[in-house]
């Protein structure tokens, strides 16, 4: 597997076959004119598809992605929403990037990922049928000018669903016109070149076809493109229907290799998923490369019982087409779970560096809700990463502090000092730059209120870094005065060692997944309280210390000093706590109190 990603990683970062890929295209649309608009064709084809593609990321909001999180509660359920979705939106490249979003947080299972992409691979066969029914058979052009011109005036609109429906206007718009460009050249070559000429007959013939429906695929990074361009050719006799049958076959086995390349730089399930996608369409094409006279003698009954033409043959490949994923999800779907185990074994777990984000990555950053959920989770772990450092700043050990242990017998103990500047530059900073930049980057799809929830989140990011500076500038006087001879400010700074500690162990409770709004809401506000009685000047403390000569007059300037910065350590704890987990509408119970 390991050789595998290195091969891969070659291919997508340095493309070596990419210059003499334009070279020859470059050469070819100069030779011929009817060359050059098929090649015009299939690259407004993509297009097309990137526009509507986008436009369901904007219009659908965060409709489609609540759709596959509730849909999905079973196999079969997880399969026909695959179908579904597929079918809608029209590309399952979306679907792919909404389930490693989904797998990324943890809102699905590995298994119904996997689920949705077997019945995704079904619901992406409707883009055959589309054109083979209205695509070949309408003056599809007339339409396509009209779309296009509504389209570019929505996207003018600065609203967020103008702007989506505009753009799948454009989409639609673009990919009609797409399919005339390709037919028309088509239709030229007839009169020049003729491809059926080409055609290769029996085995070789086969193998070959597949094999360039397989790499048209991948050079195209659609399958929606690729079938397409082989039911226009067939439709104007340009390739026969056997070599259009192999070549459908090498379409889907390079469908996942678009996935797979795309999940180089995704997690680990984001990998898992594309390698179980790829095995399951190679499988899928093996099933039926051994029973394919079988699967071509069942189309003509088919065809016979619904009364279509025997040289209808664009109707023929689309329902090959179907019936092709159609088997492959009846056969392969009971061993789901042996999928998912395989491509546990093969792709292991790694132990994350503390540093590196858990969460956020760059493929979540087109979904609204995933990338607001992914943001929340990581801003949890940058906090949960800074309770921590801030306890080692203050000689405390985490482990000890969120044990069942004393906490007034803890802190009488300190541990050695750790080096603030390295671990917070190493982690914590570094950590806090990738959830600003991905918060950033998350904005693009998202209306006045998610931006709102962005902020308020990138609020607490920075509050997190400021609480460690306070602690920081803490650090110094406790590390004098534990040492110190004298026992009352000792016995004074370990009592601001313990609220600090107290307050961060009351947050650790919070994160306990079996707590209610209720039960969050109370342990908030009465954290809240005990922090505003750490008033040591009002409350006359510091005063009879001074009085009764028990401490000096530098030591009650460093103890009012930090005594203040304390209080606000704490209250920017209690504060970020407010934002994390009360949550939205729930945010501004404390806010008003800061």
């Amino acid at each position: 597997m390991k050789i595998i990603n290195n091969i891969l990683d070659f291919i997508k970062h340095k493309l070596v076959f990419l210059p003499l890929l334009l070279i020859l295209m470059f050469y070819f649309s100069l030779a011929d004119e009817n060359l050059k608009t098929i090649f015009a064709g299939i690259a407004i084809f993509i297009l097309g598809m990137n526009f509507m593609e986008s436009g369901f990321k904007l219009f659908s909001g965060d409709s489609l992605e609540k759709l596959i999180s509730t849909f999905t509660s079973s196999k079969p359920r997880s399969m026909f929403m695959g179908f579904i979705s597929t079918s809608i939106v029209q590309s399952s490249s979306l679907i792919s990037i909404i389930l490693i979003s989904f797998l990324s947080i943890k809102i699905i299972s590995l298994a119904q990922a996997i689920a949705v992409i077997f019945g995704a691979n079904l619901g992406s066969t409707t883009t055959a049928w589309l054109i083979s029914f209205f695509g070949l058979k309408l003056n599809i052009s007339s339409y396509a000018m009209p779309m296009i011109v509504f389209g570019v005036i929505f996207t003018l609109f600065k609203t967020k669903v103008y702007e989506a429906f505009g753009n799948v206007l454009l989409g639609l718009g673009f990919v009609f016109l797409a399919i005339f460009y390709m037919k028309n050249g088509f239709e030229g070559l007839q009169g020049t070149i003729d491809l059926a000429s080409y055609s290769l007959d029996g085995l070789l013939g086969f193998i070959v076809f597949c094999f360039v429906g397989a790499i048209i695929t991948l050079i195209m990074q659609s399958s929606g493109a690729s079938m397409a361009l082989i039911i226009t050719a067939l439709a104007l006799n340009q390739i026969t229907y056997d070599n259009a049958i192999a070549l459908t076959i090498g379409v889907n086995i390079g469908t996942p290799f678009t996935a797979v390349l795309a999940s180089i730089t995704s997690n680990l399930n984001g990998k898992r998923l594309a390698l179980v996608h790829l095995v399951f369409n190679f499988l899928t094409a093996i099933f039926i490369c051994i029973f394919l006279f079988q699967v071509l003698d069942l189309i003509e009954i088919i065809s016979k019982y619904f009364n279509i033409k025997d040289d209808n043959y664009i109707i023929k490949l689309s329902l090959f087409h179907t019936i092709f994923n159609l088997f492959g999800l009846i056969i392969m779907s009971p061993f789901i779970g042996r999928f998912e185990q395989l491509s546990r074994y093969i792709i292991k777990d790694k132990v994350k560096a503390f540093h590196k984000p858990k969460y956020i990555s760059d493929e979540l950053v087109d979904v609204p809700l995933v990338s607001i959920k992914a943001l929340e989770k990581e801003l949890v772990n940058l906090y949960i990463s800074s309770h921590k450092i801030i306890l080692h700043t203050i000689s405390l050990n985490r482990t000890e502090v969120f044990s069942k242990k004393d906490l007034k017998k803890i802190v009488k103990h300190s541990i050695s000092e750790i080096y603030l500047d390295n671990v917070y530059t190493r982690n914590i900073k570094y950590l806090y730059e990738e959830i600003i930049k991905f918060a950033s980057l998350s904005q693009k799809y998202m209306d006045k209120e998610e931006i709102h929830k962005v902020f308020k989140l990138k609020i607490a990011a920075k509050e997190i870094l400021n609480a460690i500076k306070e602690v920081k500038s803490l650090q110094k006087n406790i590390l004098i005065y534990l040492d110190a001879k004298n026992e009352f400010i000792r016995k004074e700074y370990n009592i601001l060692r313990l609220e600090i500690a107290n307050c961060l162990k009351q947050i650790d409770l919070l994160t306990a997944d079996d707590l209610s709004y209720e039960d969050k809401y109370i342990k908030i506000s009465k954290l809240n309280e005990r922090v505003e009685k750490l008033d040591i000047i009002g409350s006359g403390k510091i005063d009879d210390l001074i009085r009764q000569n028990k401490i000096n007059a530098k030591m009650a300037s460093s103890l009012i000093s930090d005594s203040l910065r304390t209080y606000h350590i704490c209250k920017k704890l209690v504060f970020i706590t407010n934002i994390i987990f009360l949550k939205e509408n729930e945010f501004n119970i404390l806010e008003k109190e800061d």
